[in-house]
């Protein structure tokens, strides 16, 4: 199975520059209690978190996490079982923003999954973040993933629907709202194209889609009719 690997080189635009603040080494990655499992914390600097740590609906697989930070240096792989699995879908509902300064991967047992990623609290890329997956990957500040059938809620205290369809839209709800950053981030190279995160400023109703490479204007001269305009 071949994965694609995501670069951070279109982050710049989203965040400010300056320099990235390092979580405490505890509790880097610990789950939660919402699926019915005790919480546990993870130990690094390689996180291995497994589909028996989450809970699968027809083609999905749910995460979640009290924390979640990957440091420079340290890298979370997440492993799927079940070849059949279409969407792998992940929220962090202890109200701290998160940090991806490490790789994080969807190593996956067929398929080509596609990885939601949800913190309402904030989502921050250091420099040498990285993120490998097989399909598509989406990053959102969102309060909600949207299904057909009801909503995947990253605050624990509103129930939540473990759907089986596919995920329709990020969804938001009033109040504060936190975004994705970039800072200090310049990759080398960019080996695959590069994940555009969506921020928690989008449109709530607005299905989340992979970043498109800008359009590339044909030569002309300005005067021409023919000559697009330039923004």
């Amino acid at each position: 199975m071949t994965s694609r690997t995501f670069t951070l080189a279109a982050l710049g635009a989203l965040g400010t520059w300056g320099v990235l603040q390092v979580a405490p080494a505890s509790a880097q990655i610990r789950t939660d209690t919402s699926l019915g499992r005790p919480a546990q914390t993870l130990n690094g600097p390689n996180y291995l978190i497994p589909q028996t740590l989450g809970v699968v609906a027809g083609n999905n697989l749910f995460h979640s996490f009290q924390t979640f930070n990957i440091q420079t240096g340290e890298s979370a792989v997440f492993t799927t079982a079940s070849a059949s699995l279409a969407n792998v879908i992940a929220r962090v509902t202890g109200g701290s923003a998160s940090t991806i300064a490490g790789q994080l991967r969807l190593q996956a047992a067929g398929g080509t999954p596609n990885f939601f990623f949800i913190n309402p609290a904030g989502v921050t890329f250091g420099a040498g973040a990285s993120v490998d997956v097989p399909g598509a990957f989406y990053v959102s500040t969102a309060n909600y993933v949207k299904f057909p059938d009801g909503n995947f809620y990253a605050d624990t205290a509103t129930p939540s629907t473990f759907s089986s369809a596919s995920p329709e839209a990020f969804g938001f709800l009033a109040g504060g709202r936190a975004t994705v950053q970039a800072i200090n981030t310049n990759p080398q190279g960019t080996p695959g194209q590069p994940a555009r995160p969506v921020s928690r400023r989008s449109r709530p109703s607005r299905r989340p889609t992979p970043s498109r490479s800008p359009p590339r204007w044909p030569r002309c001269a300005p005067s021409s009719p023919r000559c697009p305009p330039r923004r």
